[in-house]
């Protein structure tokens, strides 16, 4: 494809021609149309709202135009695939394991305790 058919796809769909009508007028596939004006512009989108991101060269590029819309993304795309339902080893509490190394215990003070009790009855001996 020429960089005059790709300047062509993206005047006539700034006038407001669709996909089709596009495709149609330039002879070219439907799919082909929606790749390039999907790949039109070189600047980074937003993940969630799509508004425009200004990166600062020399820094981390940006995802996310902003922490409402990280959140937002995270929060409609979390997958229930990486959840764990697990029980604790001491405690018996059930909780949800993000993580990818499935853990044992509820909480860091569970661990300790489930992992010092023995130690702890040896000591009073």
């Amino acid at each position: 494809m020429t960089t005059q058919q790709r300047d062509q796809i993206l005047t006539m769909k700034a006038r407001g021609y669709g996909y089709k009508k596009i495709a149609k007028e330039l002879d070219i596939s439907e799919n082909t149309i929606k790749s390039v004006l999907r790949r039109k512009s070189d600047e980074p989108h937003c993940k969630n709202c799509g508004a425009v991101l200004y990166n600062t060269s020399g820094h981390r590029q940006k995802i996310f135009c902003s922490g409402k819309c990280r959140y937002a993304y995270w929060r409609k795309n979390a997958s229930s695939k990486g959840t764990v339902k697990s029980v604790c080893l001491n405690c018996g509490a059930e909780f949800s394991d993000y993580s990818y190394r499935h853990r044992k215990y509820c909480s860091h003070s569970c661990y300790i305790s489930n992992r010092y009790k023995g130690e702890n009855e040896h000591e009073a001996e």
